[in-house]
Order: structure tokens, then C-alpha cells, then sequence
């Protein structure tokens, strides 16, 4: 397939769930979600409601996009958590 890498590897792990904390505009999931395993799951948490209505167009059956703060969510796991451009931002980025 022209254009298309090999699966992307995170230290020798594929995630089968992969969560953005802060996913802003959804890109980067949307992305991942096309070079990765079809069975990969996604979820993006943002607490923007102008970043969640710009994220919202981007979802589908694996991509699930959250206007919500993960901090208040309760069991849940992933395999993968990214969380880019995020800490910066956070007024005490030491209990995050």
C-alpha cells in the first residue's frame, strides 16, 4: 500500500487501547488509527468544549472522543496513554 507504514511499535508492544489525554483537534489519534492494527481501540479525553466539537467529527466505531476530565474517571486502563502538549498547561502538574 503506497503510503502506509509498518504497524507502529512502542517498545516492542502493539496497543490494543490507546487513550489521549488532552487530544485537542483528534489528530494525532486519527492518525495512529491509520497505521494501526484494526482491532486497536481509541478514546481522546479533552476538557476544551471548543477542541471536543473540533475532535467530534473524527470518531467512528474505534475512535471515541470524550468531553471529559480523565482525572475524574474511575477503573479505567489502557495500554497506551499519551499525553502531549498537556503537562504545561497544568497548574500542578505533580499530582496529575
Amino acid at each position: 500500500m503506497e503510503g502506509k507504514t509498518d504497524t507502529p511499535c512502542f517498545n516492542h508492544v502493539t496497543p490494543k487501547t490507546i487513550c489521549d489525554v488532552g487530544c485537542g483537534a483528534g489528530e494525532v489519534l486519527k492518525q495512529l488509527q491509520e497505521s494501526l492494527d484494526g482491532e486497536c481501540l481509541s478514546w481522546g479525553y479533552e476538557i476544551s468544549p471548543q477542541a471536543f466539537e473540533m475532535c467530534r467529527s473524527r470518531g467512528n466505531e474505534r475512535l471515541e472522543f470524550m468531553l471529559a476530565d480523565i482525572c475524574q474517571e474511575k477503573n479505567i486502563h489502557f495500554d497506551l496513554i499519551l499525553v502531549l502538549d498537556v503537562i504545561e498547561h497544568l497548574e500542578d502538574y505533580f499530582t496529575f
